[in-house]
């Protein structure tokens, strides 16, 4: 960044208000806008090239004769463990034509995303010392924070929050906000993160900032006192997940029966019994129910399996491990499943978490998928359906055979929001509450209704 080429990066860094002993804390570097600066640099210094290319400095032709640079006219931020050695590299584009934004090392060895945060090795005195921790979603906005003297801060690196994230942060503190930008995609991502908390006993603050805003522009428009206050006090993800559920019924994006359920499937992971029943008290309050009609919910999905650590059993595990199995050989069919509403439909969170490296973020290299769950149970789960897989040999019904595991899985799902309304229309009679009896009734129609096109799905193969 100090060299004369580096005056581009210099600039960008600058108008991201990113001062100099940052810069130099960070060892943020750049890669100059050629095609074999860094393999000459490497040949003159007599490193193997192989072992650059395994940690992902240079790419191999695909002629297979030479090397190439990943990065060209970037910024690099070292990617460095707990312990601060580097594992890896980020580069940010400084051409804003370029594409794409970011190029990051691949997975290897010494590197999982899942596993890392960015900066956690300068920032966990901070966190101790401060008894929480900030999690944002990228290296500018992380820098950004840093700068403004919010040092208690992390990033992920390009991916969905994860267990393993979850479980490095507890060793340092229990309190932790997360910060997502004000966008659809930042809503989502704060929904996705939710399971995660609640398996390793979490319970979170988010922040959700205006939207178009991220940390970086939040902080240079209002200042670090104004981010400040929103992380005081910022409400619970759990009660943040409670509003915008019950803000997608009221905007009739979901049926109550539906909204209910999917609640009920999560407070069913909250270890603690109190907190759960005083979350299940709030979603009665907030939904108009009684407090018996939610608990009678939330124990259906606790018998069905719903708890954290607990894999849901039968038919239903059956067809979603079938799919992984399926996309873990064909998946460049993971474009078909992306167009469903596939995450609503499957239960099991390991297998959620493995669909979601391949279906959302487009790893579709075995190995690679292998190593991104490096040490989890999860990594027993694909090597479990590597073995299994079924003896499809063309895409044509390996394509029918997806179409069926989500046409069963859909089934699934209605048959146990029939149960439920099943259960709700129980508590009614009992109430002599004829007006909720009649839109209790209404409902079940609707589903019924619902329910009969999806039976025209192909089922079998």
């Amino acid at each position: 960044v100090e060299s004369r080429k580096g005056g581009p990066a210099r600039d960008y860094l600058e108008k991201r208000n990113i001062p100099p002993e940052v810069i130099k804390e960070f060892r943020l570097g750049y890669a100059p806008d050629g095609w074999d600066t860094i393999v000459k640099y490497l040949k003159k210094h007599n490193v193997p090239l192989p072992v650059a290319e395994k940690i992902g400095l240079v790419v191999r032709k695909q002629s297979g004769d030479g090397y190439y640079d990943r990065f060209r006219n970037r910024i690099i931020f070292p990617i460095s463990s707990v312990e601060g050695k580097v594992i890896g590299f980020g580069g940010r584009r400084i051409n804003e034509s370029d594409e794409p934004k970011y190029i990051n090392s691949p997975e290897s060895e010494i590197y999982q995303k899942r596993k890392n945060f960015y900066g956690l090795d300068r920032s966990k005195e901070h966190i101790r010392r401060n008894k929480r921790a900030v999690i944002v979603e990228g290296y500018t906005d992380f820098l950004s924070m840093f700068s403004a003297g919010i040092k208690n801060v992390v990033a992920t690196l390009g991916t969905s929050l994860t267990r393993d994230h979850a479980v490095t942060l507890r060793r340092y503190t229990d309190r932790i906000v997360v910060v997502f930008d004000g966008d659809e995609s930042g809503v989502k991502a704060a929904l996705r993160s939710l399971d995660i908390f609640l398996e390793e006993g979490l319970l979170p603050g988010v922040v959700i900032l205006p939207e178009g805003d991220d940390p970086d522009s939040f902080l240079a428009a209002n200042g670090k006192e104004e981010l400040n206050k929103l992380m005081d006090g910022s409400p619970t993800l759990l009660d943040f997940y409670l509003s915008s559920s019950v803000g997608d019924y009221r905007k009739g994006q979901v049926s109550l029966n539906g909204c209910v359920k999917e609640i009920a499937d999560v407070l069913a992971k909250v270890n603690d019994p109190m907190l759960r029943s005083s979350y299940a008290r709030k979603t009665a309050e907030l939904l108009g129910l009684r407090e018996n009609e939610v608990l009678s919910m939330l124990r259906l999905g606790k018998g069905r399996g719903s708890t954290a650590g607990v894999r849901t059993a039968g038919a239903q595990n059956n067809h979603e491990k079938l799919l992984l199995n399926i996309l873990l050989k064909f998946p460049e069919l993971s474009e078909s499943v992306a167009e469903e509403d596939w995450a609503v439909y499957v239960t099991d969170p390991e297998i959620k978490s493995i669909l979601e490296e391949i279906i959302n973020n487009g790893i579709r290299d075995v190995s690679s998928i292998l190593l991104s769950f490096q040490g989890s149970s999860a990594q027993g789960l694909i090597s479990e359906a590597l073995m299994s897989s079924p003896g499809i040999s063309d895409r044509d019904t390996a394509g029918k055979m997806i179409e069926s595991c989500i046409g069963k899985l859909i089934q699934t799902r209605i048959k146990d929001e029939l149960k439920i309304l099943r259960i709700r229309m129980d508590e009614a009679v009992k109430n002599k509450d004829v007006l909720l009896q009649k839109r209790l009734l209404k409902e079940y129609d609707d589903l019924m209704k619902q329910k009969k096109p999806e039976e025209g799905r192909p089922y079998e193969k």
